[in-house]
């Protein structure tokens, strides 16, 4: 008479996120796409300065407002370089470290670990 053997199957429990967690991913990748575009933005206006854009420009001066803010708190930390019209910009350079910092930070406070993509379905 042949052998029967019996194989025992794992159950592979996998735990589904809870609403708190999902909650938690959400804030984070919310920050994550902020502080994408903020640094979109910064960058822009570090590279209009650098390559010494026309201000009067409606482009140049739409990037300009819309960062004068987030750059003012870094302005005169660090004197910028000048060679002609184009400026390297110290202060917004400073700017883009801290506030990738800052997010990076509180990130990593609500969101510890590492999203996967199932998280999020």
């Amino acid at each position: 008479m042949p052998r029967v053997h019996q194989i025992e199957r794992e159950r592979m429990v996998v735990d589904s996120p809870t609403a708190e967690r999902r909650a938690a991913l959400l804030v984070a990748s919310i920050i994550s796409y902020v502080l994408g575009v903020v640094e979109l933005f910064l960058t822009f206006r570090f590279l209009l300065l650098l390559f010494g854009a026309n201000g009067s420009n409606a482009f140049v001066n739409i990037i300009y407002s819309l960062t004068d803010p987030l750059v003012a708190p870094f302005r005169g930390i660090f004197s910028n370089a000048v060679q002609g019209i184009a400026v390297f910009d110290w202060s917004t350079i400073l700017a883009m470290i801290v506030y990738a910092v800052i997010a990076y930070v509180i990130i990593g406070l609500i969101a510890p670990e590492r999203p996967e993509y199932d998280d999020f379905l």
